[in-house]
């Protein structure tokens, strides 16, 4: 969150509790604030870290295991529409941990086909 956003919040609760700051206090008290934000964010972070055993945190999606794609056709590729759209990471297929990645989907979607066509040609050879 932006500096602004921080100081439109808080300073609403200021304004709301009917107490008059000079800008110096105003400054020191949001500084204060901020820091305490910030270290519960990180706290969050670390929890969420720690809670799902991620030691080196993916650097595309942050440890999350999912990100944002620029369009519809996300981590599949292909066309796609015009729209943000959330889904798993393609750099650690959804474990968040980049050294501890899960299944590469588009290796198993390859699999898959090649599968599938070898079996759709044994079906179409039989006559079947």
């Amino acid at each position: 969150m932006i500096d602004k956003e921080l100081i439109d919040k808080f300073g609403k609760h200021i304004i709301n509790a009917d107490v008059s700051f000079d800008q110096e206090q105003f400054c020191v008290i949001f500084s204060a604030f901020k820091e305490f934000y910030e270290a519960i964010e990180k706290r969050n972070q670390d929890f969420m870290m720690y809670y799902k055993g991620i030691e080196n945190p993916c650097t595309a999606c942050g440890g999350l295991g999912t990100r944002a794609y620029g369009s519809t056709a996300t981590w599949y590729g292909g066309i796609g529409g015009q729209m943000v759209t959330q889904g798993i990471c393609d750099k650690c297929w959804g474990s968040g941990d980049k050294d501890k990645t899960w299944t590469d989907l588009r290796v198993l979607r390859s699999i898959l086909t090649k599968e599938q066509a070898i079996k759709y040609n044994e079906i179409t050879s039989k006559g079947i």
